[in-house]
């Protein structure tokens, strides 16, 4: 089992690391006739640590671990395996599909953020509609990986400017909307890439709306987590220094973070498969789901 490369990834949204995560653990399960699952339950947990803010794989990772519960086999998990992807395959094309019905496409002006697989089916199902509109696409610093999900988007056939997200006041007027993905949802914050929060107190004061699509997977209800838990996944600790200034000068301490919380109160609407909702809305779909112990045994390591 190869986590490295995933664990290392700063520029893939989460759900393209889950899609890495899954098909690194079916080739895996598909050699190991007799799996050691202590050792693949401690890789699994390794990779939540690296995205701990990425709802999605935890969602998965816990499945898998209540699985692993009552159904060691490597056959039964990769059936697992297998149905977990049929039942949210398609989860983000319905959220999609919903917001396309919902607002106009055609002609627009739409702003985005960061770098997000649900982003790119947005735009790949409304270049099949023939919906050609305009794209703003901040640089998302300071990884720059809007750069990745720009030349997504152009190949589709999309106009795209990109601009630094502290310069976006300057193209607010001529923004129609702005859609954002999301890592984590709870009851009154969504979990984003940082510039998220400045980027929806611009569109709250221009009076443009702000979309966050994202499955349902992303919810989580914060009561239902240990506080060890809810602190790995809410409480993003310091990223590497380096990335803000490499050798800075006596006295000065870069302080560098990946993501932020933006209350629920600055988007117009959340959109899931299950349709739209706002935000006063969003609480009630964030059921409880039973955590499997390993999560607190891993942790007590």
């Amino acid at each position: 089992m190869n986590f490295k490369d995933i664990i290392a990834d700063k520029t893939s949204g989460s759900s393209t690391i889950l899609e890495k995560t899954i098909l690194e653990l079916v080739s895996y399960l598909q050699k190991e006739s007799d799996s050691e699952y202590r050792l693949l339950n401690t890789e699994l947990f390794g990779l939540f640590k690296a995205h701990p803010n990425f709802a999605v794989l935890f969602h998965f990772i816990n499945s898998f671990f209540l699985e692993t519960k009552h159904n060691p086999e490597p056959s039964s998990l990769l059936n697992f395996i297998a149905e977990y992807r049929k039942k949210w395959s398609d989860s983000i094309i319905h959220a999609c599909k919903n917001l396309i019905y919902h607002e106009e496409f055609g002609s627009r002006t739409i702003l985005v953020h960061s770098n997000s697989s649900a982003i790119h089916l947005l735009f790949r199902l409304a270049g099949d509609q023939g919906l050609h509109t305009k794209v703003i696409q901040t640089i998302s610093g300071p990884g720059n990986e809007g750069k990745v999900q720009a030349e997504i988007l152009s190949k589709l056939g999309f106009e795209v400017d990109l601009i630094h997200e502290n310069a976006a006041g300057k193209f607010m007027r001529e923004i129609d909307f702005a859609v954002f993905g999301a890592d984590v949802i709870i009851e009154d914050y969504f979990i984003n890439k940082a510039g998220t929060l400045q980027l929806s107190l611009l569109c709250n004061f221009y009076q443009k709306p702000v979309y966050v699509i994202a499955d349902s997977r992303k919810l989580i209800h914060a009561a239902v987590l240990s506080e060890v838990l809810k602190k790995m996944i809410l409480q993003e600790p310091v990223k590497p220094t380096e990335e803000l200034w490499l050798n800075p000068p006596a006295n000065v301490k870069p302080v560098n973070y990946w993501f932020e919380s933006t209350p629920l109160d600055l988007i117009t609407e959340l959109v899931t498969e299950k349709g739209l909702l706002k935000p006063n809305k969003v609480s009630g779909m964030a059921k409880s789901t039973p955590i499997s112990d390993l999560f607190h045994e891993e942790l007590m390591k």
